[in-house]
């Protein structure tokens, strides 16, 4: 077991995690993040910003050459093994509802601290690319507008067939500064929507509710099979 205290004593030091590979603490949270096994009870976003305060190198690679940005496009999301009926019963609403918006907000934290959007891995693949090959092509452009690039030139420039290393690149827009203080505020928004969320669960357990704010039943939903999308 990882001894989690320590991360935050030595943010800048790496761990051994299997057969010799190497860790840093940004990459444990960056894949844990849309799932949160092992976090589950704690923000591992503000864990995050908090090493990153505390000098964690954002710029970091890990064993396979992948950034904190390449870890976060590929990990596995808690809402692709089941719908939001199977979370409310098993009493995981809030990590379901999480796994939709928390790995972007971990990609704007990141960015906005200084990540390289144009980093290459060890198999020659930038975040671009990486989110191409894992179907995150909106999460990533729409963190790449949020923070000040033009998306359209950071994936072309991420083109091995058209890279140009005499082109300026530009760096974000949005200082980590700047995210921590509009992510505080999106957070009291959200979290009086989830109260009320919450709320209507409680009262409707066998029932979802529709695009027009109606609820139907297992039947009109197809039971467990269907997949909810979060909004």
């Amino acid at each position: 077991m990882i001894n989690l205290g320590q991360q935050f004593i030595c943010p800048k030091e790496s761990f051994e995690v299997l057969d010799g590979k190497k860790r840093y603490p940004l990459h444990l949270l960056a894949e844990q993040c849309g799932y949160g096994l092992i976090f589950e009870a704690v923000d591992i976003i503000e864990k995050a910003i908090l090493l990153l305060k505390s000098g964690a190198n954002i710029s970091y690679s890990d064993y396979d050459g992948c950034t904190v940005l390449h870890t976060i496009l590929g990990c596995v999301r808690y809402h692709q093994y089941g719908s939001k009926r199977q979370a409310r019963r098993l009493g995981r609403v809030r990590q379901w509802t999480q796994s939709f918006h928390e790995p972007k907000e971990f990609l704007m934290a990141f960015v906005a601290a200084g990540g390289d959007v144009y980093a290459i891995n060890d198999e020659g693949s930038t975040p671009s690319m990486h989110a191409r090959l894992f179907g995150r092509e909106k999460e990533w452009l729409e963190v790449l507008k949020s923070t000040g690039y033009a998306p359209e030139e950071v994936v072309a420039h991420s083109d091995p067939k058209s890279h140009d290393c005499s082109r300026e690149r530009p760096a974000s827009r949005l200082s980590l500064k700047e995210y921590c203080l509009r992510r505080e505020e999106e957070l009291i928004v959200r979290n009086s929507d989830t109260i009320d969320e919450d709320e209507d669960g409680d009262m409707n357990d066998d029932m979802e509710r529709s695009d027009d704010g109606s609820y139907l039943s297992d039947t009109d939903t197809g039971g467990d099979e269907e997949t909810d999308e979060y909004e």
